[in-house]
């Protein structure tokens, strides 16, 4: 297999154009055009640690947009698949980002869309385990990995989680934004939604769900989320003194705030009783607006599905929970 440069996004057209310049005058046909995508500026480095801002969404998403067109624009190459054979935030293995929140929200936001220009795209990396600039000086380096040592899920592990569970879910993708992915299958609706560093703002995300029975549904609204206050291992590695080489029952007790807070609730939705005719059941549909907080740097997954109430002769929930 012939592949192209794997440039980082830096004179792209530049090397982009040269690759192909180059296999069109000697006859070659590439199989992939390879890239790498980061996504900060250049990074302020203090002791063994890069510390760097991260660049616009947009932006990025425009640059590889440019290298689709570059491609495109030779007639011997329009349609060529590209292939992101790295991608992140930061490239240093020491790039403290990696291991936040906000790392796990801006990576949301560039999964729901690298696959508009790109066929296949592979995050650099799984774990922390890397061989550049030496062994680790402490447990939350800044390190590449989704995982950190002690097998402690960061952040970022769940929002590719949580989009794989949202590909098994249903592959029909009915809304997308610069901050949600919902898709819609035959057990109800699911989605991911993220706030990418709104200061301390609560973003509330909504949708509306649409009845057209004429009975009034239960759905079931499940939600598994992932922001600073509820699964933050980091901070909780900190506030312990920052340990760079913890014990077992410490590693313990960080990898026990490494997961998501999964809260439910019930949604009741009436439907309006119509004629008999498809306009009328339209004019007719009941709407219900599902609205779900996303705080600062978080991730939050959903999923809506009817619920099927079976309970047994007597119990009472809210009787039972009505007790002080």
């Amino acid at each position: 297999m012939v592949g192209g440069p794997a440039i980082c996004g830096v004179r792209d057209a530049e090397w982009i154009q040269g690759f192909l310049d180059f296999c069109k005058r000697e006859g070659i046909r590439p199989d992939t055009i390879t890239r790498h995508h980061y996504t900060v500026e250049f990074p302020e480095r203090i002791g063994h640690y890069d510390y760097s801002k991260l660049e616009d969404s947009k932006m990025r998403f425009e640059n590889l947009q440019a290298t689709r067109d570059i491609v495109d624009s030779y007639e011997e190459f329009k349609g060529l698949p590209i292939h992101l054979t790295e991608f992140s935030t930061s490239y240093t293995p020491r790039g403290v980002i990696h291991d936040t929140n906000i790392n796990a929200a801006y990576l949301a936001r560039q999964l729901s869309g690298l696959g508009d220009v790109n066929e296949a795209y592979s995050y650099w990396t799984f774990g922390d385990v890397f061989e550049e600039q030496g062994v680790q000086n402490s447990l939350f380096h800044g390190g590449f990995g989704m995982v950190a040592s002690g097998n402690i899920p960061k952040p970022t592990f769940w929002t590719f989680y949580f989009f794989k569970q949202l590909k098994l879910f249903s592959q029909k993708c009915v809304y997308r934004d610069d901050n949600a992915v919902i898709v819609k299958g035959n057990k109800g609706h699911a989605g991911i939604l993220w706030n990418i560093d709104e200061g301390d703002k609560v973003k509330e995300i909504s949708f509306d769900l649409k009845q057209k029975s004429n009975q009034e549904t239960e759905y079931t609204l499940l939600t598994k989320t992932v922001d600073e206050t509820c699964c933050n291992p980091l901070k909780l590695w900190h506030d312990l003194g920052e340990p760079a080489y913890p014990t077992k029952e410490e590693t313990e007790l960080i990898k026990s705030a490494a997961w998501p807070l999964t809260s439910s609730s019930v949604v009741k939705v009436s439907g309006v009783a119509g004629s008999d005719s498809a306009d009328d059941r339209n004019a007719n549909d009941n709407k219900t607006s599902i609205s779900i907080p996303v705080n600062k740097n978080g991730v939050v997954y959903f999923t809506l599905t009817e619920r099927h109430f079976t309970p047994d002769r007597g119990y009472d929930y809210d009787k039972v929970v009505s007790f002080h």
